[in-house]
This record gives structure tokens, C-alpha cells and sequence, in this order.
């Protein structure tokens, strides 16, 4: 009877020890391989191996034409915008504070204002306002591309 609870007991401490290391060990190289695929996509998508979005002209954003009719501001000496504009010193999408003199673009709908490249860029592949998501599919087009900030 004592060997048939030393087997029981082998087998039971068996389970314990080894069923716990086999699981850790496969989530182990499941992780391993999940993040090997997701380094894989930002490098082909951050422009290694194949272009991004952007670069190539199949994204699902904004047409040429809309986005470069958005209203475009010439930053002041006081590197301010206008009031209209919700967001004053900086750049929500690099984050860089505006210089003078440099172009921004604000959003027709919400009034946000970016970088004239960095906005570019994503509506190339995005059709939302970066800050709010506000949806600029159906906004007027502006008639004043250009316009002085005072």
C-alpha cells in the first residue's frame, strides 16, 4: 500500500511542477514570436522594406485636392495663432512649438491646427481631425488658402 501513495504522490507532484513549466515555457515563445511579428510590421510599415500608406497613395485618406484646400495660417512674430484656432503654441502631432513664419493648417470643422506637413501627412491616410477625430469627409472646402496671422 505504500509504494501505490508514493506513485500517487510522484504523479500528483509530476502534474504540479511540470504542467505549470510547459504552460509557462509556451507562453513564453508565444510572446517571443508575437513580438518578432509585431517588430516585422513597424519595420515594413516605417518604411523598410515596402512604402507606407502615405507614400504610396493607397491609403483610405483624404483626396489631394480637400486637403490642400484647408485653410493654411503664417505664424506671427508672437509664434501664436489666431483665436479661432483651439490649440495656440504647439503642434498636437509632433509636438514642436510653432516658430515664426512657419505654415500651419487648421481643420475647417473644429478649428485644430498642426504643421502644414505633419496634418498632411496623416490625412494622406487618415480622414479625422488628429486631436478631436471629428470626421472631415463632408467639410466645406475653404476658399482662403492663405491666410496672415496679425
Amino acid at each position: 500500500m505504500a509504494t501505490h501513495q508514493l506513485i500517487i504522490f510522484v504523479l500528483i507532484v509530476t502534474l504540479c511542477l511540470v504542467v505549470p513549466t510547459i504552460l509557462l515555457v509556451l507562453c513564453i515563445v508565444f510572446r517571443f514570436r508575437a513580438e518578432g511579428i509585431h517588430r516585422q510590421h513597424r519595420q515594413t510599415s516605417s518604411g523598410g522594406t515596402t512604402e507606407s500608406a502615405a507614400e504610396s497613395g493607397t491609403g483610405t485618406g483624404l483626396d489631394e485636392f480637400t486637403i490642400q484646400s484647408y485653410t493654411k495660417i503664417v505664424i506671427g512674430e508672437n509664434r501664436r495663432l489666431v483665436p479661432a484656432c483651439k490649440n495656440e503654441s504647439s503642434c498636437p502631432i509632433c509636438l514642436a512649438e510653432y516658430l515664426a513664419g512657419e505654415i500651419a493648417k487648421c481643420m475647417p470643422e473644429c478649428q485644430h491646427c498642426f504643421h502644414l506637413d505633419c496634418v498632411d501627412k496623416w490625412l494622406k491616410i487618415n480622414t479625422t481631425c488628429p486631436v478631436c477625430r471629428k470626421s472631415l469627409l463632408f467639410s466645406k472646402l475653404h476658399n482662403d488658402n492663405l491666410v496672415p496671422n496679425l
